[in-house]
């Protein structure tokens, strides 16, 4: 099952994954290069009221930087 299909039953279910839910979601999209889905799945956990934690905010930043072409 793709994540991205785990994160729309989620959704549509009314079932609101906690912090460590969310992380997990942001790390795998992260590890498939999806970091712009990713930054959608962690504006999203902000919005929902889940707060973001240091693993959060790891897993953001290590695919930030594996996935993200510098300017310039």
């Amino acid at each position: 099952m793709k994540l991205q299909d785990c994160s729309k039953k989620w959704f549509l279910r009314d079932v609101m994954p906690n912090t460590v839910a969310f992380t997990v979601l942001v790390d795998g999209l992260c590890e498939e290069g999806m970091v712009s889905e990713a930054r959608c799945v962690f504006e999203t956990m902000t919005e929902k009221g889940a707060e973001p934690d240091v693993y959060t905010y790891v897993h953001c930043l290590d695919g930030w930087v594996l996935f993200t072409e510098p300017n310039g």
